[in-house]
């Protein structure tokens, strides 16, 4: 994931992904960064469903 995010969004810093386990199929990813034009600090929690 952290991988993909530094070779993909150019426009941000990534400072940390958390991934956890909620339930049977289902991970919550958790994304702090820094928006570099702003220096501001974000952070945003993706639900990710997998399909068994």
């Amino acid at each position: 994931m952290e991988r993909s995010l530094k070779k993909y969004e150019h426009r941000i810093d990534i400072e940390e992904v958390n991934i956890q386990i909620e339930e049977a199929g289902k991970l919550l990813i958790n994304i702090e960064y820094t928006i570099r034009s702003t220096n501001k600090k974000e952070n945003l929690v993706y639900p990710f469903y997998i399909r068994s």
